[in-house]
C-alpha cells in the first residue's frame, strides 16, 4: 500500500420506535498508523479518536476502557481487549460498538483445484509475511460474538475488510424494533471495503479516511437516518455507507455489512436524539473540561429537567457553581453528593474524594472568595524545550479568556518578576478540571519561600509535569507582602467529622492574613495530538488522579488515593 494510502446484507424493513429500557451504550476503538513493518498510515488513529469523540460526546456512549492506539495495538493487547477486558465491563443488556482502523490482509490457499481465502487484521507488531503475527478474522469474530453484550456492532476500516463477511449470514426477516430489543441478540459487522478492494486512507473530510469520514458525517448530521425518525439501525448505517462511499469512490471501494456468529436477527439502534440524559451528560463533562461555564450552564439546565437527582446532575451543578464563584451553593451540592449513594465511575470523584472535597471547600472558602486582580508582578508560564531550555508558552483564547498552550507530558514552571517595592510571598491554588484542589508555595528555594521574593528579583516555581486530558486547568496565583504560614505549610486534618467543613475541629488560621492576599488567575490548556476528550467519568478521574509538581524527586502533592484515609490533606 502506497500513497494514495489505502486500507485494505439483506435490508430489514423495520418498524422502528423509541427504544425501551436497555443497558448502556459502550464504545471501544482501535487505531494504528505507526506500523513497524507494514506501510504507515496517516489517518487510522485520527479515525479511531474521531469515532470515539462522536459516539461519546454526541451519541451518549460511554468508554470504560482506553483506546488501543499505535504501539498499544499489538495482537496480544487487541485480543486481551476482547477476551479479558470487555467481558469484565460489559453487562448483558449493553450495546457495544467496536471500531478498528488499520491494515487488513487476505491469504489465498490452494486446496486441490480450489482457492480458499482467509482474512486477517494486521496488528502494529505484525511481520509482513508471517501469518502467525496477524489476527484471523474468523477467530476474532468468534471471540467478539461471545462478548456478554446483547448487541454488538463491529466496524472495520481496513483494506479487503469484506473478508469479515465470509461465510456469514446476510439474510434477515423483518421484525419490529421493540421485539428485537427485548429478545433478540445481534452480532453485526460493517466493513469499509469488499474482500477484493482497497480502502482509501484519506477522503474529503480532513484527517479521516473516506469510509470513517462518511460514517462520522452521517451520524453527526443525521444523513445516515434514512427514514428520518431520529434512530439509526446498524442496517441503515451499513446501507448509507455502502451507497455514499461507493458513489464517492466511483465504485472502487464498496462497504459491506451483515451478521456473524450467534446473531439472532436483532438490531443495534443508535439514537440521534441528542437530548438523552447520557448524551447531555457527556457534553456536560466536555464543557467542564473546557472550562466553558456558559455551555455547562445550559447543559445543567437540561440535566435538571431530565434527572434532577442523578449524581451526575448534582456533580456537574457543583462544578458550574464553582466556576461561577458561588461557593456556598457549590458546598451545598457537594454535601448533597456526600449523602447520595452512587457507584465509583458514575462521576469523576469517588465517595471518599467527595467527602474530602467537602472538608477542603469549607476550610479554604475564604481563600476561594478572593476576587481576581492584577498583581504587582510579571508572571508567566514557561515550558521546557527539546534543548532543555525554558521558554514562555504560547497563549491562545478560550471561552474564559486566555490560556497558555502546553503539550501533555511537557515540563513547565512559573517565572515571576517582582515589580513591587515590597517583598512578595507567593502561593498557588490549582483547581483540576474535575474539581480537586491543591494549595502550596509557588517559588522553589527556602529563602524565597520564607523571606519572600525581593523587589526587582526574578524567581522560579517548581518544575512540574503536565499530565491530563486535553482540558483547561485553572490556577490562582496568590500574593502577599507578608508570609502566610497556612499556605506555606498547608494544614492536615487527622480526623473528619460530619460538620468539619462548617468549622468543627478545623485547624486554626489567621483570617486577617488570608484577607490580605491578592489573587490573579492563570490558565493553561493541555494540548495533545494523541488524545481526544473522552467525556467519561472514570477516564476523567484516572487522568487527574496524580498531580506531579516536582520533576526531580517526583513529589506527589495530590495522591491517587486522596481522601481514602482518615487523614485529609487540606491542600
Amino acid at each position: 500500500m502506497t500513497e494514495n494510502l489505502t486500507r485494505n446484507l439483506e435490508p430489514v424493513d423495520d418498524a422502528e420506535s423509541e427504544p425501551v429500557a436497555q443497558g448502556r451504550n459502550v464504545i471501544a476503538v482501535i487505531g494504528i498508523d505507526a506500523y513497524t513493518r507494514w506501510p504507515k498510515l496517516n489517518n487510522a488513529v485520527s479515525d479511531a479518536l474521531g469515532v470515539q469523540k462522536l459516539f461519546i460526546e454526541k451519541l451518549g456512549f460511554v468508554m470504560p476502557l482506553p483506546p488501543l492506539l499505535n504501539a498499544d495495538a499489538t495482537a496480544d493487547k487487541i485480543m486481551a481487549l476482547v477476551t479479558d477486558q470487555l467481558p469484565q465491563v460489559l453487562q448483558p443488556d449493553d450495546n457495544l460498538v467496536l471500531f478498528f482502523a488499520g491494515h487488513g490482509h487476505t491469504r489465498i490457499n490452494k486446496v486441490a483445484l480450489r482457492e480458499i481465502e482467509s482474512g486477517y487484521l494486521v496488528p502494529v507488531d505484525a511481520q509482513l509475511e508471517n501469518w502467525a503475527d496477524k489476527l484471523s478474522t474468523d477467530y476474532f469474530l468468534e471471540n467478539v460474538s461471545q462478548l456478554p453484550a446483547r448487541h454488538v456492532l463491529l466496524v472495520i476500516d481496513a483494506c479487503k475488510s469484506g473478508f469479515a463477511l465470509s461465510g456469514m449470514s446476510v439474510h434477515r426477516s423483518a421484525v419490529t424494533y421493540q421485539e428485537k430489543l427485548a429478545r433478540n441478540v445481534s452480532r453485526q459487522v460493517i466493513t469499509s471495503a469488499r474482500r477484493n478492494e482497497d480502502a482509501l486512507d484519506s477522503g474529503p473530510i480532513p484527517k479521516h479516511s473516506l469510509f470513517t469520514g462518511t460514517l462520522i458525517e452521517g451520524l453527526n448530521w443525521g444523513a445516515a437516518d434514512l427514514d428520518r425518525n431520529g434512530l439509526v439501525t446498524s442496517y441503515e448505517l451499513g446501507l448509507y455507507l455502502q451507497q455514499r462511499v461507493g458513489q464517492a469512490s466511483d465504485s472502487k471501494q464498496t462497504p459491506d455489512f451483515g451478521s456473524f456468529n450467534l446473531d439472532e436477527r436483532g438490531e443495534l439502534v443508535i439514537s440521534l436524539r441528542d437530548d438523552t440524559f447520557d448524551a447531555v451528560k457527556a457534553r456536560g463533562f466536555a464543557a467542564m473540561l473546557n472550562h466553558d461555564a456558559a455551555k455547562l450552564q445550559e447543559l445543567v439546565k437540561q440535566l435538571l429537567l431530565l434527572r434532577p437527582t442523578a449524581a451526575e446532575t448534582v456533580y456537574l451543578g457543583f462544578r458550574l457553581k464553582f466556576m461561577q464563584g458561588a461557593y456556598d451553593e457549590a458546598m451545598e451540592l457537594v454535601a448533597q453528593l456526600n449523602n447520595m449513594p452512587f457507584d465509583d465511575g458514575v462521576i469523576p470523584l469517588t465517595k471518599a474524594e467527595v467527602d474530602a472535597l467537602l472538608v477542603q471547600l469549607g476550610y479554604w472558602k475564604q481563600l476561594l472568595q478572593i476576587p481576581p486582580t492584577t498583581l504587582p508582578l510579571r508572571v508567566e508560564l514557561q515550558v521546557e524545550s527539546l534543548m532543555q531550555q525554558f521558554e514562555t508558552a504560547p497563549l491562545a483564547a478560550f471561552s474564559g479568556g486566555e490560556a497558555y498552550q502546553i503539550g501533555n507530558g511537557a515540563v513547565a514552571r512559573y517565572r515571576v518578576e517582582n515589580t513591587s517595592a515590597a517583598r512578595a510571598h507567593l502561593y498557588f491554588l490549582t483547581i483540576t478540571p474535575h474539581g480537586r484542589m491543591v494549595v502550596g508555595p509557588l517559588l522553589e528555594g527556602d529563602e524565597a519561600r520564607i523571606e519572600g521574593l525581593a523587589p526587582g528579583a526574578v524567581g522560579f516555581g517548581q518544575r512540574f509535569q503536565i499530565n491530563g486530558l486535553p482540558s483547561i486547568v485553572e490556577n490562582r496565583i496568590l500574593y502577599s507582602p507578608e508570609r502566610v504560614s497556612e499556605l506555606l505549610f498547608p494544614a492536615m486534618v487527622a480526623a473528619r467529622a460530619p460538620n468539619l467543613w462548617l468549622g468543627v475541629n478545623v485547624p486554626t488560621r489567621d483570617p486577617s492574613k488570608i484577607a490580605a492576599l491578592q489573587m490573579q488567575p492563570l490558565f493553561y490548556q493541555i494540548v495533545s495530538h494523541d488524545l481526544t476528550l473522552p467525556a467519561d467519568a472514570e477516564a476523567i478521574r484516572n487522568a487527574y488522579s496524580r498531580l506531579i509538581l516536582t520533576v526531580e524527586n517526583m513529589d506527589i502533592i495530590l495522591p491517587k488515593n486522596w481522601g481514602d484515609t482518615d487523614a485529609t490533606v487540606l491542600a
